[in-house]
């Protein structure tokens, strides 16, 4: 079972058709703040992250968001790779780092981590599952499966990003 960090300290803003109303779900691990109608919102409210990590979450999103601007990929492939990414972290608590992205012309976006021996990557497409691979370095362990769901990480995905969280330690 995942710990999830409190309510206060993680929110994520996503639009809706109604407006200015909230309302608190999973048991409070994370709160949905619903916006104006037609808008197209997601981002990070300020976390109880060190400051440097805040920043390369920031950094991290406008470059989801210039890639978007620029036509790079669809605002709806830059939105999707945003809410994996999201998942990802609070999964983790807020200890995953911020991948390296590539994002590719017409999609796919792709995410890479790499911590001491273990090397882990998702390929992000414009419609589909996500692909994740996990490679171990030292014992070559590896594997490889797609998740058809962006809002839910299965077990086996957290454990091979935790032992990339335990790495760095």
């Amino acid at each position: 079972m995942n710990t999830w960090p409190r309510q206060d300290n993680l929110t994520f803003a996503l639009s809706d058709r109604s407006r200015h109303s909230s309302e608190p779900i999973r048991e409070k691990k994370f709160r949905v703040v619903r916006g104006a109608k037609g808008a197209s919102r997601f981002q990070f409210c300020r976390t109880n992250a060190r400051a440097d990590d805040q920043g390369k979450i920031d950094e991290h999103l406008a470059y989801l968001k210039r890639m978007a601007t620029d036509a790079v990929v669809s605002p709806a492939l830059a939105h999707r790779a945003k809410v994996v990414w999201h998942v990802a972290w609070i999964s983790l608590e807020g200890a995953l780092p911020v991948p390296a992205a590539a994002a590719i012309t017409d999609g796919p976006v792709e995410y890479f981590w790499e911590i001491g021996a273990h090397q882990m990557s998702v390929e992000i497409p414009v419609e589909g599952a996500c692909h994740w691979f996990y490679r171990n370095k030292t014992t070559g362990e590896v594997w490889g499966g797609d998740n058809p769901t962006d809002d839910v990480l299965p077990l086996r995905i957290v454990r091979y990003l935790e032992r990339l969280v335990a790495s760095k330690h």
